[in-house]
């Protein structure tokens, strides 16, 4: 009996814990989705850099590099990218949040608002300089500009949404909420 409630307890935790990994996969498929529209080419805010900046910063430890490599090459091969650029954005995305983590923390939202944009103008043009090379030709910069202003557009709703999630996982010492 004390075996089948411990077992529980490790089902729940592994299930919470997995919760920033699962959050970035649903952010990757809805970037990757179509969206209808007469445009032939649409420009869509970058749900999965949300997500990433806000695990990376808030519960780096339940999103590892691991986990943003693989999230990155999975991105790229079904969104037909360049296999490794959106990898390398989201390494390099989780390497500048580690040293600022404890500082950005300490301050409110629009300090880390702007440091997202900062953060996410710095991923989107990396992810357009791949692009470039990957096609071999100057690719016009202003979808970017327009999907940086739509991710910058759409980070407080996704953060507002991932502060509750993250207020139910445990910390590193055990205890739930931040």
């Amino acid at each position: 009996m004390r075996s089948e409630t411990a077992e529980s307890e490790q089902t729940a935790v592994f299930l919470k814990n997995s919760i920033p990994l699962a959050t970035c996969f649903g952010a990757a498929f809805l970037d990757i989705l179509p969206i209808p529209s007469g445009s032939p080419q649409v420009v869509a805010p970058s749900i999965v850099l949300c997500t990433a900046f806000f695990w990376c910063l808030h519960r780096p430890d339940l999103l590892g590099n691991a986990s943003c490599f693989g999230l990155g090459v999975l991105i790229d091969a079904i969104g037909g990218t360049p296999i490794g650029a959106t990898a390398l954005v989201l390494l390099a995305l989780r390497t500048a949040l580690l040293t600022p983590k404890r500082y950005l923390l300490a301050k409110s939202f629009v300090i880390i608002w702007i440091y997202f944009a900062f953060m996410a103008a710095i991923a989107e043009c990396l992810k357009w300089i791949f692009a470039c090379f990957w096609y071999e030709r100057l690719l016009p910069i202003e979808p970017v500009m327009v999907e940086w202003l739509l991710t910058l557009a759409i980070y407080p709703f996704v953060s507002l949404v991932l502060s509750s999630l993250n207020n139910l996982l445990p910390n590193s010492d055990g205890l739930v909420g931040e």
